[in-house]
């Protein structure tokens, strides 16, 4: 019965040294999973991108925001919708067991999203990780650079066309004040040969209907005439690099004042301008007048833009410490622009005026660039648009 109960005591120490040992073993794996758990909460909490732990029912499980979307589903808190969006990238990657990388506007912001499938020993899709990155500045970059390049051979062709346009339209514009200050002189002759012969006709009209008009054609060649030298004008200041180097220091609130001294007469009659001018910006580098010619084009589109008789203009100046850059918006009350008007509206010869040439804004557009700056536009049909050009600060 002794050696009975000692082995029974033997026994027992054993396991309790066993179970020691094992819940030991434990509190180290737990010790290691929660480092392990707060490692990876910090990684996540440190991707600047949006990264999301789905299952596979797309139920939210893990996410690096600071927000408890635990068990709630990406469409309903997202986009605000009961069913799955059409090409959801999570559902594809459980379907088809394959990364997936698509581009989605969430928002009105553009974002780039991958995802990858989580698989289980068997192969099976348990769940999907998805990151999201915001692309809306990246894509706004892009369209410049698109832009820019897409400005830069035009301008080589232009420039060969304002060449070859120009001379002949010179000498049309030089003899047709000729021809017309010689029918003055004609006139009396072809009169009195009219007396003679009642039936006397030019250019298979009637001479009396002739006279009439022909001062009134020549008048129109003459019109036409200077509206090609404005459209030659408009082309070569749409080709021209600046002519002086980028290297001034500029006062963007020194552009407004100079360049309204040149509109504000003509358009004083049309619109009231307000202006809100931050003082002490910081200077920028670039070309004065180059920058006057941006901020005229700027008000001569506001004031076309105006459809009243009498509309408001505003003008404001100021620091963007976030992008550390000087700003200057443009506003009008105008008729607007719809999405398709303002995804061309910097194209060359695109215009939305009867009477537009569809280079002012192209040519804003290419100084802006020289300068390293952009322009963005805002605008809704019917309530008017905003043109403001971000310029860098000089270093």
């Amino acid at each position: 019965m002794e050696a009975t109960s000692q082995t029974k005591m033997d026994y027992i120490g054993t396991l309790e040294a066993q179970l020691e040992k094992s819940w030991k073993d434990l509190s180290r794996v737990e010790e290691d999973l929660n480092k392990s758990r707060s490692m990876f909460q910090a990684i996540l909490q440190a991707i600047s991108d949006i990264v999301i732990v789905f299952d596979k029912d797309l139920n939210i499980k893990i996410i690096n925001r600071q927000v408890n979307l635990r068990d709630k589903k990406c469409h309903e808190f997202f986009f605000g919708v009961p069913g799955i969006c059409e090409d959801c990238p999570v559902l594809r990657t459980i379907q088809e067991k394959r990364s997936i990388t698509v581009e989605k506007v969430i928002r009105n912001e553009y974002y780039r999203i991958q995802t990858h499938p989580l698989m289980n020993l068997h192969g099976e899709v348990e769940g999907v990780i998805e990151v999201s990155r915001p692309i809306t500045r990246d894509k706004a970059r892009e369209q410049q650079l698109f832009h820019a390049d897409k400005l830069s051979s035009l301008g080589l062709l232009v420039s060969g066309i304002v060449h070859e346009i120009n001379n002949p339209n010179a000498y049309i514009c030089g003899n047709i004040p000729l021809i017309k200050e010689a029918f003055k002189t004609i006139f009396p002759i072809l009169d009195e040969h009219l007396r003679q012969n009642p039936d006397f006709q030019v250019a298979r009209l009637d001479y009396s209907l002739f006279k009439e008009n022909v001062t009134l054609m020549l008048d129109d060649m003459i019109q036409g005439c200077s509206r090609i030298q404005n459209i030659l004008g408009s082309l070569k200041s749409f080709t021209r690099r600046a002519e002086g180097l980028l290297s001034e220091r500029v006062d963007l609130n020194d552009v407004v004042n100079e360049g309204m001294r040149l509109v504000y007469n003509t358009m004083k009659r049309m619109a009231v301008i307000h202006t809100d001018l931050q003082e002490g910006l910081p200077g920028i580098k670039g070309n004065k007048d180059r920058l006057i010619q941006v901020f005229v084009n700027l008000m001569i589109n506001a004031w076309q833009a105006i459809d009243k008789e009498k509309g408001n203009i505003w003008i404001k100046t100021q620091f963007d410490p976030k992008e550390n850059c000087v700003c200057l918006s443009i506003s009008d009350e105008g008729c607007g622009m719809g999405e398709f008007a303002k995804a061309q509206i910097f194209n060359p010869f695109f215009t939305t005026k009867k009477e537009g040439t569809g280079l002012g804004l192209s040519i804003v557009s290419k100084i802006v660039s020289e300068h390293n700056g952009r322009t963005d536009v805002e605008s809704e049909v019917g309530k008017g648009s905003t043109f403001t050009i971000r310029l860098p600060v000089e270093s």
